[in-house]
């Protein structure tokens, strides 16, 4: 279809609907067009006249803090607000940038903190929700601690009890990205409190290196930690299994004589971490001891195994005893 052949489509429809409204019936479908637009905006503003119950979240905000004050209470972000009003009280909270519920520092510090009950609630939200009554307010009612104190500088402690999957194993303990953090009171700390402890964790089974965000717990009630979380890492790599010959120490024998075994050396099995399986030569001592020998006189040691590095696991003789025979 080419673009001639479409303008001409479009003149003739235009042409079709001029010509039905300069009719009688185009004509009567206007009017009744126009009636139902008034009617439609009278119903509107009869509506908008009309009490109504609202359901909002009202958000949250501290203002007029001075720098050197630092909050301590966890403020809500929202309020839960159920209020009554006209529609046309409501329309710009509904339609529009919604307020926020200002709660002015200024107006209702007191030395022992900010304390807003009900009245005061419903006042501060009444004026962002363009003067309707808030029936209803949840939390209907706010304790803001503060100080004006320095902070405190104490270590963290990692309250963490991981382990991991079978065939992996854990490259150190977990550890935190921060050691220290500062902490904040509405009251002098107590002297006997030396550390800050992230929440209880249990963590089974890790089988990767895993990073998580994790809270830092206030020392005591009435206190805020800053920061109040920090990235707990536990590094996990799989293990390989790894065999080394070594050979038996004969000891304790008669004297003027040599414990010697048959075979002469044994194998060492067992789990190395991937990252230390090219470079481990671990120094291991396999003991034949005489006093070890098995009863009945049948020719055989038990074997003991020493010097296990701790970074191996699951590590076991490939025999745990031998044929021996003392030599003069």
């Amino acid at each position: 279809m080419t673009l001639s052949s479409i303008r001409q489509k479009l003149e003739r429809l235009t042409l079709r609907v001029r010509t039905m409204l300069k009719s009688k019936q185009g004509h009567n479908l206007m009017t009744f067009m126009v009636f139902v637009a008034i009617a439609a905006a009278l119903w509107c503003v009869m509506t908008l006249n009309e009490e109504s119950t609202y359901d909002l979240r009202v958000p949250v905000r501290l203002t007029h803090v001075p720098d050197s004050v630092t909050v301590i209470s966890d403020i809500p972000d929202k309020v839960q607000v159920s209020a009554r009003g006209k529609g046309t009280q409501l329309l710009r909270y509904l339609f529009g940038h919604p307020a926020t519920a200002d709660i002015d520092f200024r107006l209702y510090r007191s030395a022992r903190g900010m304390r807003l009950g009900d009245a005061e609630m419903k006042s501060i939200v009444r004026s962002s929700i363009g003067g309707a009554n808030a029936q209803l307010i949840s939390p209907d009612s706010l304790i803001i601690l503060y100080t004006s104190a320095p902070p405190v500088q104490l270590p963290v402690i990692l309250n963490c009890n991981a382990t991991a999957a079978p065939g992996c194993t854990m490259v150190g303990q977990p550890t935190l990205n921060i050691d220290s953090v500062k902490v904040y009171s509405a009251q002098p700390l107590n002297r006997r409190i030396t550390a800050v402890t992230t929440e209880p964790l249990r963590f089974d089974n890790v089988s990767s290196t895993t990073s998580r965000r994790v809270r830092l717990l206030p020392p005591v009630s009435g206190s805020r930690v800053v920061p109040d979380s920090a990235t707990l890492t536990i590094a996990v790599e799989p293990l390989i299994i790894k065999s080394r010959p070594v050979v038996i120490e004969g000891i304790n024998a008669p004297s003027g004589s040599r414990l010697i075994t048959f075979p002469a050396k044994v194998n060492v099995v067992y789990m190395i971490p991937m990252s230390a399986y090219t470079n481990s030569a671990p120094e291991f001592r396999v003991i034949a001891d005489y006093a070890d020998r098995a009863p009945g006189g049948n020719g055989r040691v038990k074997l003991r195994l020493r010097n296990v590095p701790s970074v191996l696991q699951n590590v076991r003789l490939e025999v745990d005893s031998v044929d021996y025979y003392i030599s003069n």
